[in-house]
């Protein structure tokens, strides 16, 4: 069975809780060129049988095709963000034209901003702390405890240390900061000492 089409599918079964779909329209949105230009080469990796439709499974590879690619995980959060998941234990497999990829294509980069925004926080972050501009570098345990504690900050350092520095270095690299500050949401208070620190 081929499966069925999401507008398809929306069209005949409206969802309130289901918006991305039911209102993506080509001529609701400004689209640059650029873009344009990246959703057809996605979508040529994408559908790449010609059929006019795509799965769930090749969006990967259309991501990938425009020089984006996603994690499975990073996926399942743009598939959220346009409403999908409702949808997503529905039997059989489900098609995405043209206008849907579009759509996620823009969540996507949308997804990619906010991570590059929050990369560069970060590294920012990590670069007052003792790490380099470049991302190399690393930031010893004892200057994160001296940060902590010059700031004040309710923070269980050692223990996020211990959780983090796998290896025992006794220093954190820019990746394993990185871990540290999505693993655990409350060190944000640290970034935004760091930050402050930075000044304007």
């Amino acid at each position: 069975e081929r499966g069925y089409c999401i507008r398809d599918q929306i069209r005949a079964d409206p969802c309130p809780n289901f918006p991305f779909p039911a209102r993506v329209s080509m001529s609701e949105f400004i689209i640059s060129q650029e873009v344009m230009s990246m959703c057809h080469l996605g979508w040529a990796e994408a559908n790449h049988d010609n059929s006019g439709v795509c799965e769930f499974l090749d969006l990967p590879e259309g991501f990938k095709a425009m020089g984006k690619p996603c994690s499975k995980e990073e996926v399942e959060v743009i598939l959220e963000a346009a409403g999908f998941h409702q949808h997503s234990v529905v039997k059989g497999p489900m098609y995405l034209d043209f206008d849907d990829f579009v759509g996620l294509t823009l969540e996507m980069l949308k997804l990619k901003s906010v991570q590059a925004e929050k990369d560069e926080e970060s590294l920012g972050a990590f670069v007052t702390l003792g790490g380099k501009d470049d991302g190399d570098g690393q930031i010893l345990a004892e200057e994160l405890r001296a940060f902590v504690t010059r700031f004040e900050l309710s923070i269980d350092i050692n223990a996020l240390i211990r959780t983090i520095d796998t290896d025992g270095s006794g220093a954190l690299e820019l990746q394993e900061f990185r871990a540290m500050l999505s693993e655990h949401p409350h060190v944000a208070m640290l970034q935004n000492a760091a930050k402050h620190q930075q000044g304007p």
